[in-house]
């Protein structure tokens, strides 16, 4: 008889846009801290993130379990709100990148991460009446 494989444990993964507002700002970062705790995602995948709430956040303990993607810099397009991807830190990143949109008016890209046979990615695609735009981005997203 064959021996059975070791079933893999789940992959969790939580996405949030934690919407950039400073509305409850200090709140709203702490139950996302909160959320890490209580579910200890692998993986995390925020959008909207922006320099001021990225400060509350790691004041967080939760938030210092993950490695996470730097910040863009101001040479990549920043355009005052970003992505960032954290993995648990005993499954450190193989590999990272951002690729800027080339349609994007507002420096937006996707945040790709990952590991031998899994691409872990993330983006704010362009707002507003941008459908065209959008779809490009979908395609540069899916591409890479």
């Amino acid at each position: 008889m064959p021996a059975r494989a070791t079933p893999t444990p789940p992959l969790r993964i939580l996405t949030l846009n934690i919407w950039f507002s400073d509305h409850h700002l200090v709140r709203r970062m702490r139950s996302i801290g909160d959320l890490l705790l209580r579910h200890k995602p692998h993986v995390v995948a925020l959008q909207e993130m922006t320099s001021r709430h990225w400060s509350v956040c790691q004041q967080h303990a939760a938030f210092r379990d993950y490695d996470w993607t730097p910040p863009p810099s101001s040479d990549e397009g920043y355009s005052g709100y970003f992505t960032l991807i954290g993995a648990l830190r005993s499954m450190p990143f193989a590999s990272q990148r951002r690729v800027p949109f080339a349609s994007s008016r507002m420096g937006r890209d996707v945040l790709l991460t990952g590991w031998p046979g899994l691409v872990v990615s993330t983006s704010h695609l362009e707002s507003l009446n941008e459908v065209r735009r959008r779809r490009k981005q979908v395609a540069t997203s899916v591409a890479e």
